[in-house]
């Protein structure tokens, strides 16, 4: 299976550098210091217009945990729904319990409005306890891939996590790596997770924009493992 590169973009110039410098697919957000919300519209039909490959758009209304009330889930809807009608290729979103589980009615309301388009649960997974069970939630689901740092900071630290779930899990849902990773470690990554998706901002600097060489590296070292 061909490796895929997906790059975080918290603007409109980051898609653009991200596309022309060789990534696979990339993430719409904002707020890159705080983990990443919900990007605007305004944003969204920009990115869509200007790039050609595959865009998803993060889901998350407000900064903190990931235990939704109904007025909140209710946004995450709505910004579903303008969503599809861009035409993106896919959502990402993460939703938990207080007790710490994968919020399975929330999940299973996004999907189904979610239709064809893909659905890829976010690092909120990274904050659940027993993520084993957890991601056979997600398969069970029919959540189609995972963004993980294999339950640690970051993606480097966690790497023997993401080997084991990936050979577990792999076959059933997408394993993607992300979390602290760039050209320095993507490498070692690839090699003990056998991963085929990877995720990264590619930010090396104090600002919010993806650089350039960063992107293009990181593309040649995964399309060439």
């Amino acid at each position: 299976m061909p490796r895929l590169l997906e790059i975080a973009c918290f603007n409109e110039q980051s898609a653009i550098i991200a596309q022309t410098a060789g990534a696979d697919r990339i993430e719409l957000c904002v707020n890159y210091k705080e983990g990443g919300l919900s990007p605007s519209l305004k944003m969204i039909e920009a990115s869509r217009n200007a790039i050609s490959i595959p865009i998803v758009v993060m889901l998350r209304p407000r900064l903190g945990n990931f235990i939704y009330t109904r007025s909140e889930f209710e946004s995450l809807k709505t910004h579903l729904e303008l969503c599809r009608r861009i035409n993106v290729d896919g959502i990402v979103f993460g939703a938990i319990t207080k007790e710490g589980d994968v919020d399975k009615e929330v999940c299973r309301e996004l999907l189904q409005l979610a239709g064809p388009i893909r659905v890829c649960f976010h690092r909120a997974i990274d904050l659940c306890k027993e993520i084993d069970r957890q991601l056979e939630t997600l398969i069970e689901l029919g959540i189609q891939r995972v963004l993980t740092s294999g339950g640690k900071s970051n993606a480097m630290e966690g790497k023997e996590n993401l080997s084991r779930w990936q050979k577990r899990y792999g076959a059933k849902i997408g394993i993607m790596p992300g979390g602290g990773l760039r050209s320095g470690n993507i490498q070692d990554v690839i090699q003990t997770t056998g991963c085929n998706e990877f995720h990264s901002a590619a930010i090396l600097d104090e600002s919010e924009t993806a650089s350039a060489l960063e992107v293009e590296q990181l593309a040649k070292i995964i399309h060439r493992s």
